[in-house]
C-alpha cells in the first residue's frame, strides 16, 4: 500500500470538502473504527499528536477495504463520541436504564 504524502492528503481532503463527498460506513468498518479507538485510546489521551493517530487508523481502515483519510476518521470518532454523550444523557435521565446502542460500553470508560 502506497502512503500519501502531505500534499496529496491535503488535496484529497480539500477535494472531498468541495464536493461534499460522504463516506458510507458499513457496520463492519464502524466496528473497526471502534476497535481501533480502543487500541489507540492511551495514545489519544497521551503525548502523541492526535493527527498522527488518525493517520495510523486511516491506513489500517484503508488496508481493510475502505479508502479513508485521517479527517474521515476524526469526523467518525467525533460523531461516535457525540452519540455516546447523547446516550449517556438518556441513561442518566431514565434512572440508569441501559443503553441499546451497540458501542455504548466501548466508550463508557472514556
Amino acid at each position: 500500500m502506497r502512503k500519501m504524502d502531505s500534499a496529496e492528503e491535503e488535496a484529497n481532503s480539500t477535494k472531498r470538502l468541495n464536493h461534499h463527498f460522504r463516506i458510507r460506513w458499513s457496520k463492519e468498518m464502524e466496528q473497526l473504527v471502534v476497535d481501533l479507538w480502543e487500541e489507540y485510546i492511551d495514545d489519544y489521551f497521551g503525548a502523541r499528536k492526535r493527527r498522527l493517530i488518525y493517520k495510523d487508523m486511516a491506513e489500517r481502515i484503508t488496508a481493510a477495504g475502505l479508502a479513508v483519510i485521517w479527517t474521515d476518521v476524526r469526523n467518525k470518532l467525533e460523531n461516535l463520541t457525540r452519540k455516546y454523550r447523547i446516550e449517556k444523557e438518556k441513561v442518566m435521565s431514565n434512572q440508569g436504564s441501559p443503553s441499546r446502542w451497540r458501542h455504548f460500553e466501548k466508550f463508557t470508560p472514556y
